[in-house]
C-alpha cells in the first residue's frame, strides 16, 4: 500500500509527475565529443580534470558496447543498475588495456560527471542504493546547475539547526536528495524542484534500504519560501495528512475494477463505526493482499467467483510480503488474510441475498474452504508457542537491562554537571573514568555552527575516543531510563505510555488508615476501557523525576502543553501537559513508539545480549508488556487481576502473555477446568461482592507497620518472617526519622559490643540489620518530590 507520503503528492504541487518531462541532452554522441566537451567546463577544478576524462571515457568506452541509440538507452540496456560489481567491471578492462591503476573509485567520479552534463539519468533507486560510492555527486551536479541554489539550501539548514553535528547530517541529506532529483529530472534550478520529485526520490531511498525517509530538502525549500501556500510547513507534517477517507484507502491501492471498487467502498463504509487502525487493517488484508493481487495475476477480471487455479496462485503468491519495509520477507500472517476472505464472501453472499437488485451479481463461492480455520488455529498456537519462547528467552536478561539504563544515566548526568560550568577544554574524573571536555575551539575548527544561548559540550571520553555532546546524551539516557521503567512497572502498552498526561495522577485515601495511595489513570486505547493502577515506589520515583524534568523546561513551572499525533489513528490531540514529552530542535514532542524501540534495542546491544545465532537479541512492541505479565503471575498474582492491570477483557489473552507453562500442560489444564466448570454452579464464577472487595482493601490496612508500610502484594505471605528492617518490601514513613537514628545507632553499639567480646556470630547478622537499617534512613532523608497532582476544587 502507497506511503502517506506518496499521497502528499498528489495533494500539493505535484507539477511533474513523469521524471523525463524536460529533454535529455543528445549533442555528445561520441566519447571524444564528451570528453572534449568536459575539458572545457570551468566548474571543474583543474586538479580533478584528469580523473573525471578518465572516469567518463571508461564508463562510456564500456556503455559503447551495449546496443541503443543514445546514452541513456545504453545505460539501461547495460544493465549496470543490477550490478553490484559495476566499478570494477568497467575500470579493470580500461585499466588493463593501458597498463593504469586508476581503480574503481574512477567510475563512481565518472558517473556524477556524466549525470551532471544529463548525458544518463539513472533511477531514483540505483541513486539511492550507490549513495555510498557516489560521494561526488551533490558537489559536481548542484554545483554545475544551481550553485546558487545550493548555498540557500545549505544556509537555511544550518540556521535552523540547534546542534552543528545535526546541521551537518541534514545538509548532506538534503544536498544527496537536491542532486538526485536534478540527475533524474533533468532540472536546472532549485526553484523547480518540486514536492513530488522530494516524494519520489524519499520513497526510493525507503525502496531500497538506504537509510529512514529524510525531509531536510523539504524543510529547506520550505524556509526559503518554495513550497505551494497550501503545503505543510515541514516534512514531518507531511505524513501527517490525517485520515483518509473510504475511497481514498480503497483506491490507493490500485484496485481496476470499478464494480467491486464500489462494493468494497460500501462494504466498508458499512464498518465506518471501526476506529481507523482496523479500517486500515481491513483495507490492506481484503483490498490489497486479495483483490488487487488477484487483479495482478488475472488482468481485467470483474467477477468474485474465482477459478480454483487462480485461488492457489494467489495463495502462493501472498506467502511472501508484497508491499512496504517487509517486502520480499516469508509473511506470518496468512492465516489472517485467508480468514478474513472467507469472512467477506460470506458477508457479499449475506447482502446479495437482502439486496440481490445491487449485490446479487457479485454472489459466489467461497474460495476459502472451511479446514482453513482450523489451519489458523494451528498456526496461531504456533505463534503463541513462539511468542512465549521469546519472553523466556528475554526474561532474565531484563534486570541487566534495567540495571544498564540505571547507570547510563547516573553517568551521563555526573558528566553533564562536571563539564557544564567549565568554560575552558579540561579533564574530569567520573566513576572512575576520563573525559575531556572540548572547547569551543574544536567546534569552529570543524566549520560548524550552533546558537549562542546553548551550545552543544562536546567531551570526549578517553576510554574509547568517542565525542559525544553531553547535554544530548544526558537527555537521551534520561528518558530512556524513563520510559523503559514505567512500562517495565506498569505492563503498559507503549501508546499507553505516550498518552500518560499530569491529569492521568490521581490519588485515593483509605478510610480507615489514612493512608494517601497514588494512583495512575491508563487512557482508554486498544479496548477503549480506561484503568487504573496502584503505583508503586520505584514508578512513583519516575514519574517524580519527568514531572521535575518537564517542568523544568517551561518558564511558569507548569508541564507544558503539547500537541500529539496519533500514527495509527492519523489524528492530532488536544493541547496536553503530556509526562513524556523531550525537547528537539527548541520543540516539545511527544515520546513516539519508533523513539523507544529503537533505544531499547540500543541498550541491548550496548548490553551485548545476544541470540543463539550471535546476533543481537531484538525487543517488539510487547515484550516488555509480555515479561510484566510473567513476572507477575509467577510471584503468585492471581491471572485475573494480572488480566485487569494488563486492561484484557478476556483471561486467555492474558494467559497468551504469561510465558509460564508447558503449551500441552496447559491445553490439558484448561480443558480440566472447562470440565470442572460445567459441573460447578455459575455463581462461582462471577465478579468479586462487596465483602470481599473490601478484604482486599483490608490487605492494606493490615500493612500498616509502626516505622511505615509493608509493600507486599496482596495474598502474598511476609518472606522475611517480619524482619521488617531488612527487608526491601518495607516502605518506611518519613515522619520515622528519629526512630530509624535510634535504631541505626542501637545496631553500631550493639556491633561494637560483639566485636570486643568476640561474638562474630553476632556480628554477621547485627550488619545486616544496620545495612537494612541505613538504606531506610536513607530513603526517608530523600528530598521530596511533588507530583503535582491535580486537586478539582468543588464549584460555589
Amino acid at each position: 500500500m502507497p506511503e502517506p507520503v506518496e499521497h502528499a503528492r498528489e495533494a500539493f504541487g505535484a507539477q511533474n509527475p513523469t521524471p523525463f518531462v524536460i529533454p535529455q541532452r543528445d549533442d555528445l554522441q561520441t566519447v571524444g565529443e564528451a570528453v572534449e566537451f568536459l575539458n572545457a567546463r570551468d566548474w571543474i577544478h583543474k586538479n580533478s580534470k584528469q580523473r573525471a576524462r578518465v572516469g567518463v571515457s571508461a564508463i562510456l568506452e564500456w556503455l559503447a558496447l551495449h546496443p541503443g541509440d543514445s546514452w541513456q538507452a545504453r545505460w539501461e540496456s547495460s544493465g549496470i543498475e543490477n550490478d553490484v560489481s559495476w566499478k570494477s567491471r568497467i575500470m579493470t578492462p580500461y585499466d588493463q588495456s593501458r597498463g593504469s591503476a586508476w581503480g574503481p573509485g574512477t567510475a563512481a567520479g565518472g558517473v556524477g560527471y556524466l549525470v551532471a552534463l544529463d548525458m544518463v539519468r539513472p533511477s531514483y533507486e540505483w541513486l539511492q542504493s550507490a549513495s555510498g560510492s557516489l560521494k561526488n555527486l551533490p558537489r559536481v551536479v548542484v554545483g554545475h546547475r544551481d550553485p546558487v541554489g545550493g548555498e540557500q539550501v545549505v544556509a537555511a539548514l544550518r540556521d535552523r539547526a540547534d546542534r552543528p553535528e545535526k546541521a551537518d547530517r541534514h545538509v548532506r541529506d538534503a544536498m544527496y536528495v537536491l542532486a538526485c532529483i536534478m540527475g533524474r529530472t533533468g532540472k536546472t534550478q532549485l526553484a523547480d524542484v518540486t514536492v513530488d520529485d522530494i516524494s519520489l526520490a524519499i520513497s526510493a531511498r525507503k525502496a531500497v534500504g538506504a537509510g529512514p525517509q529524510t525531509g531536510s530538502l523539504y524543510d529547506a525549500i520550505s524556509i526559503l519560501g518554495l513550497l505551494p501556500a497550501d503545503a505543510p510547513p515541514r516534512f514531518r507534517d507531511l505524513r501527517k495528512l490525517g485520515q483518509l477517507s473510504i475511497e481514498e484507502l480503497v483506491d490507493r491501492t490500485g484496485i481496476k475494477s470499478r464494480r467491486v471498487r464500489n462494493f468494497f467502498v460500501d462494504y466498508f463504509r458499512a464498518r465506518a463505526h471501526l476506529r481507523y487502525s482496523t479500517i486500515l487493517q481491513l483495507v490492506s488484508r481484503l483490498v490489497q493482499n486479495f483483490w488487487v493481487e488477484i487483479e495482478m495475476l488475472s488482468p481485467g477480471i470483474d467477477t468474485m467467483d474465482l477459478p480454483a487455479d487462480l485461488v492457489d496462485r494467489w495463495r502462493d503468491r501472498i506467502k511472501v510480503v508484497q508491499y512496504g519495509t517487509n517486502k520480499g520477507k516469508p509473511r506470518t500472517d496468512v492465516g489472517s488474510i485467508t480468514l478474513g476472505v472467507r469472512r467477506l464472501y460470506f458477508d457479499i453472499n449475506d447482502w446479495a441475498f437482502s439486496d440481490p437488485e445491487r449485490y446479487g451479481d457479485l454472489a459466489a463461492r467461497n474460495p476459502i474452504p472451511a479446514h482453513d480455520t482450523k489451519m489458523r488455529a494451528r498456526m496461531h498456537r504456533a505463534r503463541r508457542a513462539n511468542s512465549h519462547q521469546r519472553t523466556r528467552e528475554r526474561l532474565p536478561h531484563l534486570p541487566t537491562l534495567m540495571a544498564h539504563v540505571e547507570d547510563q544515566k547516573r553517568l551521563f548526568k555526573a558528566v553533564l554537571e562536571a563539564v557544564e560550568p567549565m568554560e575552558e577544554s579540561g579533564r574530569v574524573e567520573v566513576s572512575g573514568e576520563s573525559f575531556l571536555r572540548l572547547g569551543i575551539d574544536f567546534l569552529t575548527s570543524k566549520g560548524s555552527r550552533y546558537e549562542a544561548g546553548n551550545p552543544p559540550i562536546h567531551v570526549r571520553r578517553l576510554s574509547t575516543g568517542v565525542i559525544f555532546d553531553a547535554r544530548a546524551e544526558e537527555s537521551t539516557a534520561f528518558w530512556r531510563w524513563a520510559t523503559l521503567m514505567a512500562m517495565k512497572e506498569t505492563g503498559c502498552r507503549i501508546e499507553e505510555l505516550e498518552e500518560l498526561t499530569h491529569s492521568s495522577l490521581v490519588q485515593y485515601r483509605l478510610p480507615s488508615t489514612g493512608e494517601l495511595l497514588p494512583l495512575l489513570q491508563l487512557a482508554p486505547s486498544k479496548n477503549d476501557k480506561e484503568r487504573v493502577l496502584l503505583m508503586s515506589e520505584e514508578l512513583t520515583d519516575v514519574i517524580s523525576a519527568v514531572i521535575s524534568r518537564v517542568r523544568g523546561t517551561a518558564s511558569d513551572g507548569r508541564v507544558p502543553l503539547v500537541v500529539r499525533y496519533d500514527w495509527s489513528e492519523k489524528t492530532y490531540s488536544d493541547p496536553l501537559p503530556f509526562l513524556f514529552q523531550r525537547s528537539i530542535e527548541g520543540e516539545n514532542r511527544v515520546i513516539n513508539r519508533a523513539w523507544t524501540l529503537k533505544h531499547l534495542n540500543q541498550v541491548v546491544e550496548e548490553v551485548g545480549i545476544l541470540d543463539e545465532s550471535g546476533n543481537p537479541v531484538r525487543f517488539h512492541n510487547h515484550d516488555l508488556r509480555r515479561i510484566f505479565a510473567t513476572e507477575a503471575t509467577m510471584q503468585g498474582l492471581p491471572i485475573h487481576i494480572v488480566a485487569k492491570i494488563l486492561g484484557h477483557e478476556s483471561l486467555h489473552t492474558t494467559t497468551g502473555y504469561a510465558a509460564i507453562y508447558d503449551e500441552e500442560v496447559y491445553r490439558n489444564y484448561r480443558a480440566f477446568i472447562d470440565r470442572r466448570r460445567m459441573q460447578r454452579p455459575s455463581v462461582e464464577y462471577r465478579e468479586p461482592t462487596e465483602e470481599e472487595w473490601e478484604d482486599f482493601l483490608g490487605h492494606f490496612e493490615r500493612r500498616q507497620l509502626e516505622l511505615g508500610t509493608c509493600g507486599r502484594a496482596y495474598g502474598a505471605d511476609c518472606v522475611h518472617e517480619h524482619a521488617c528492617i531488612r527487608c526491601t518490601m518495607f516502605r518506611p514513613d518519613p515522619r520515622a526519622e528519629a526512630r530509624f537514628v535510634e535504631i541505626v545507632d542501637n545496631l553500631e553499639a550493639r556491633i561494637a559490643e560483639a566485636l570486643e567480646n568476640n561474638w562474630l556470630g553476632e556480628v554477621e547478622g547485627l550488619q545486616v540489620s544496620l545495612a537494612g537499617a541505613r538504606d531506610k534512613l536513607e530513603r526517608v532523608r530523600r528530598k521530596p518530590v511533588s507530583l503535582g497532582i491535580p486537586i478539582l476544587r468543588e464549584q460555589p
